[in-house]
């Protein structure tokens, strides 16, 4: 996770790429936001890149796009189980956003025995 949001001055991606890699961010965050969850973390950060885009980041995009590939077997199970019960996991990345200094959070909120039902990770806005 270290290297994902690693920025280096690489070279720019060709206008045919950037639009390759935009089409394919955007359907990666569709599918992080409802059935792959934990792609949220690097998916929150490609989106980031999307008007700058470089082969830096696209090559951090086929290997999402491989672990996808490689897990399309898993997805969200949703079982509640004798009792309902409702947990929210947080937790937060402290300084990762190496060009702002920024931080990177996400929230979990996961009912019954399996499965989130929500799920969001982005980067924070203060820098305090």
């Amino acid at each position: 996770t270290a290297e994902l949001f690693e920025t280096r001055d690489a070279a720019t991606a060709s206008a045919a790429e950037a639009k390759w890699f935009h089409t394919y961010v955007a359907k990666m965050l569709y599918i992080a936001k409802r059935v792959r969850p934990e792609c949220l973390t690097a998916v929150s950060f490609l989106t980031t890149r999307v008007n700058c885009c470089d082969i830096d980041d696209l090559a951090k995009l086929r290997r999402l796009l491989g672990y996808l590939l490689a897990t399309r077997e898993r997805g969200i199970t949703i079982r509640l189980g004798d009792k309902v019960r409702v947990a929210v996991y947080i937790d937060a990345a402290y300084g990762v956003h190496t060009s702002s200094g920024r931080s990177h959070g996400g929230v979990c909120t996961v009912v019954g025995e399996a499965g989130p039902i929500d799920a969001k990770s982005s980067k924070q806005h203060n820098v305090t």
